[in-house]
């Protein structure tokens, strides 16, 4: 039995003239079977386009004309129209213009095609040529595909052979992965990729790819990228801070200044995390303003981007006081400092991690003004050191902060602080009592009682009074049962075991220090001790702070060289009756 040919039907011609009522029969038959021809052409995926072709003898257009995409690119596919004998070719196309080259993807005998636009939208035509030229009507396809979403959970781990870069399953409408590695390009047809370069990955990218391109992607940054394109505009008394952001997570930005552009050299006066700022700065000078960006983890950029500042003098600028400490030589109160007239600079002392300078600005009247501070600091590890000068234990502060090649540390972490302190002597509300010991022994609040053997020496803030075993300054207060003290020691050498300062009355409080148990001591007369060890060296200034509240009684400490703080507490009830205050510098 010969295969039956699906092929389009028409409704026969039946006569038009016909006796009787025949013709009403006639009349029924024609519309039954027009419908039925209908019914037959549409369950075969015939158009009217088709049943017009076949009428007027020209070729089918190919039927099912189809749009699949996979990991081998897109698939268009259709069923055959003509026998393999009439066949010439099927043409696809981006047009209707057949013959034409423009617009042509591909000429095939085949029922498929991989050829499609360039482009992740787009419209197709098929036309079957049978060979004696004739050309069918057109099958039309029109297509919309997404652009591949950017790869998750990307990994790297760290191998003998590599490092191995991980990521989800490609998607099945995408060929393969693009992994980028410092901007160099490699192709992955899997979601594991194994790197052997040896090369440091300073930057990854991952993106899948199709036919039509790469899609979405995210640089990770594995180290911190420089900033870039740095700009900084004078704005009148200010300045104007810009550069392109860096797409990552929680990133900040550190600015320096300095007179070259080497960052450690460099001081820092503002830290952001937006790409542009506004700060006031000197209007006269020349400058390197450095920019490096920071991540979440403290990872810094391995180069700082810097543009030269050259700053003229504004002559409309209102002066009203210029202090320049260079010219003078340093002439402040310095703590862990010295002046070398060698360098004309500041320097610290020797082991010592934190320094003071403070001047004293006295001006004859009020004034609403913008004030400035300005300096630089240049920080370097000290290579002296010998096996000698460790003369202190493992486990001490010392032992922490230094090492035999000089301080630990990165000198990024070498900072220098500005500051500037108000002191409004008329202000005492705060305040029981109020001794600054500058220079004199005049006080607020209290009663000078008697002195014995006083002298003066530069301490932290001002002259303050100079202690020794000969020592003896006696005030009268009165002093609450919930209270708190607190003053400044700065320690010359190391201390002896010696008395520093007593509250008596009808009970006493005396703080000591105990030169063989290395610890400060609060001594009460209920019997209460409270101790504190701080690490101090010679210069020192030891912030001591001593508190009585309802039930517990403290004894803080404070190394302004080491920048520890010390604590020691104690139950003990409220001692009645203090009314004089005893500074010494007594051995026990």
């Amino acid at each position: 039995m010969a295969e039956i040919q699906k092929k389009v039907l028409h409704t026969p011609t039946l006569p038009a003239a016909i006796q009787g009522d025949g013709r009403y029969l006639l009349s029924v038959l024609r519309s039954f079977m027009e419908e039925q021809t209908a019914q037959i052409n549409a369950a075969n995926s015939f158009t009217a386009d088709d049943v017009d072709a076949d009428k007027e003898g020209k070729i089918l257009a190919p039927r099912n004309f189809r749009l699949t995409f996979s990991r081998l690119g897109g698939l268009l596919q259709w069923d055959h129209s003509l026998d393999a004998k009439d066949l010439n070719y099927y043409e696809v196309r981006t047009n209707k213009n057949i013959g034409s080259e423009f617009g042509l993807l591909e000429r095939t005998t085949l029922a498929e095609s991989y050829r499609l636009p360039a482009s992740y939208v787009g419209r197709v035509f098929l036309f079957a040529i049978d060979k004696q030229g004739q050309v069918s009507y057109p099958a039309e396809l029109s297509y919309t595909k997404a652009r591949p979403t950017k790869p998750r959970d990307v990994a790297m781990t760290k191998t003998q052979e590599g490092t191995i870069i991980t990521f989800l399953e490609i998607p099945l409408d995408c060929i393969g992965a693009y992994v980028y590695i410092n901007e160099v390009r490699y192709a992955s047809v899997d979601n594991i990729f194994l790197y052997t370069d040896g090369a440091i990955i300073e930057r990854l990218r991952v993106a899948y790819y199709d036919q039509y391109g790469e899609g979405e992607s995210e640089i990770i940054y594995c180290v911190m990228p420089d900033v870039e394109n740095f700009l900084v505009e004078r704005n009148g008394a200010q300045l104007d801070f810009y550069w392109d952001p860096l797409p990552i997570y929680n990133v900040r930005y550190e600015v320096k200044v300095g007179i070259t552009p080497e960052w450690d050299k460099a001081l820092t006066i503002f830290t952001t995390k937006l790409n542009k700022h506004r700060y006031v700065y000197p209007n006269t000078g020349r400058y390197y303003m450095l920019v490096k960006a920071i991540d979440e983890h403290d990872n810094y950029s391995k180069n700082a981007a810097y543009f030269l500042l050259t700053n003229e003098k504004d002559i409309h600028k209102n002066v009203i006081i210029r202090l320049d400490q260079e010219k003078t030589g340093y002439s402040g109160i310095k703590t862990n400092l010295y002046y070398d007239m060698a360098r004309e600079a500041l320097l610290l002392e020797k082991d010592a991690l934190h320094g003071e300078y403070l001047i004293d600005v006295r001006l004859p009247q009020k004034y609403r003004a913008r004030n400035w501070l300005e300096a630089s600091v240049i920080g370097e590890t000290n290579s002296d050191l010998v096996w000698d000068d460790l003369d202190f234990a493992w486990d001490s502060e010392e032992a922490e902060n230094t090492m035999l090649n000089g301080t630990v540390g990165d000198l990024r972490g070498v900072e220098m602080l500005h500051e500037i302190a108000r002191y409004d002597p008329t202000d005492m509300t705060r305040f029981l009592a109020v001794i600054s010991l500058d220079g004199s022994l005049a006080a607020t609040g209290v009663t000078l009682a008697r002195q014995k053997n006083v002298a003066y020496t530069p301490s932290r803030w001002t002259q303050g009074l100079l202690l020794s075993w000969k020592s003896d300054v006696v005030y009268k207060v009165q002093i609450p049962q919930q209270f708190s003290l607190m003053f400044w020691l700065r320690l010359r050498d190391g201390l002896p075991d010696t008395r520093i300062l007593a509250l008596t009355g009808t009970g006493k409080l005396v703080l000591e220090y105990d030169r063989r148990c290395k610890e400060f001591q609060l001594i009460g007369s209920d019997g209460v001790y409270v101790r504190a060890k701080i690490t101090f060296r010679p210069n020192d200034c030891l912030a001591v702070g001593i508190v009585q509240e309802a039930a517990v009684r403290r004894l803080f400490l404070y190394s302004l060289a080491w920048d520890v703080y010390a604590e020691g507490d104690t139950a003990a009830q409220p001692l009645t009756g203090l009314n004089t205050l005893v500074f010494s510098g007594s051995f026990r």
